[in-house]
């Protein structure tokens, strides 16, 4: 499929300047201390405009199509999302990194700048009841890897699934994973095989994985075989998968690539 024309939006957030001035003024209004709930220590820049462009070139994905963004942050990444036509819906853990992401969409909207773009942003965890019930079952193939991965295991307890109770926004906002089309989350090292997870058990059928990790190919690679998802990423060879340069990758459940590239 063609890439969409490109919208003001898009432009404005695909300017260097303006992406860096949104970060820096991130990063002076919030302080670092507010994604302490998330384990990340400072906001960064991720370039998700290949992710995006490479995905519907590749029929992976199209516009119109529903997408959550799984640790929306300050909302730039929902921006992008939105400005290429998908209908965006952005969680995020920090109760502070919402409110500004909510305050910066009313801000480019009363600008101008968001003309038609749709985005619903939701404050809270994004791990379900249920899944939070398996990993403390011990029944979880993610925290067996992220045990024996640089002892992860121990970070991910901490910070992403900790014995303080969660709300269940899915059932507080009345909706599902299953309701959309394409996942995407920028994965740190930490949260690698637990999302993967999540995506397994809680995605519909023909959904699409479309991420960024912070670990080397060859490890995701090896976190996916053994969570038991396919990889489709067309821009990248054998090569290429032993480096640890981050690339794009496109998740799927081996049950749905015939309808992967049949779409």
């Amino acid at each position: 499929m063609e890439i969409p024309e490109e919208t003001f939006l898009r432009l404005h957030l695909q300017s260097p300047h303006n992406e860096s001035s949104y970060i820096s003024r991130a990063h002076h209004t919030l302080g670092q201390e507010c994604f302490a709930d998330t384990g990340i220590s400072e906001i960064n820049s991720f370039d998700i405009s290949t992710l995006i462009e490479d995905g519907i070139a590749s029929d992976l994905f199209v516009p119109g199509q529903k997408v959550v963004d799984l640790g929306g942050s300050i909302g730039l990444t929902s921006l992008d999302w939105a400005s290429y036509g998908f209908d965006v819906t952005s969680i995020e853990i920090s109760k502070k990194a919402h409110n500004y992401a909510v305050d910066f969409f009313k801000e480019l909207k009363n600008k101008g700048i968001i003309e038609d773009e749709n985005i619903t942003f939701i404050n809270g965890n994004y791990f379900t009841q249920e899944y939070i019930k398996k990993r403390q079952s011990k029944n979880s193939v993610a925290s067996n890897l992220e045990k024996e991965y640089e002892n992860q295991e121990i970070f991910a307890n901490k910070v992403l699934f900790t014995k303080n109770p969660v709300e269940d926004i899915y059932k507080k906002n009345n909706f599902s994973l299953r309701d959309f089309d394409v996942f995407y989350a920028y994965l740190w090292a930490v949260q690698v095989p637990s999302m993967m997870e999540l995506f397994k058990y809680h995605s519909k059928p023909g959904a699409v994985f479309a991420t960024r990790a912070a670990i080397p190919n060859f490890k995701f690679y090896e976190f996916a075989q053994d969570i038991g998802l396919e990889i489709i990423t067309h821009d990248i060879s054998n090569e290429t998968i032993k480096m640890t340069e981050i690339s794009n990758h496109y998740l799927i459940k081996p049950e749905d690539k015939p309808n992967v590239y049949n779409k």
